[in-house]
């Protein structure tokens, strides 16, 4: 399993059944029904999705994964189970964290790390 941000590895962050992959059809204006009931689908797009949650990580590893999904498109090279090893462009709409811990060597630890990134 392979999942990296512009060029940086970033399952070493991944939780174990961190990583969530989904598939969404966009429709486009002339989905609905016909006065039949027969459902008309108006398929435009399909766009993935990648459900990211992290292990506890040191403030340094958050940093750089924060500023890895910072920009408004991201380079994304991942696994993926209906293509294989696929590429692309995706964003990021929000994020989240909690501080847990500092160790007795001074060393601060957050958890909660998760965010998604969604196809362009």
């Amino acid at each position: 399993m392979q999942i990296m941000i512009d060029g940086t590895d970033i399952m070493r962050f991944v939780e174990f059944g961190g990583l969530k992959w989904s598939r969404t059809d966009k429709a486009g204006t002339n989905e609905g029904s016909n006065l039949n009931g027969d459902m008309i689908r108006d398929r435009v797009a399909t766009k993935i999705q990648l459900d990211v949650s992290c292990m506890p990580m040191t403030t340094e590893d958050h940093e750089l994964l924060a500023n890895l999904i910072l920009p408004k498109y991201v380079s994304v090279v991942y696994d993926d189970p209906m293509y294989g090893r696929r590429s692309g462009f995706f964003y990021v709409e929000s994020t989240g964290s909690e501080f847990f811990l500092r160790k007795s060597d001074g060393t601060e630890l957050w958890k909660g790390v998760a965010f998604q990134l969604k196809e362009k």
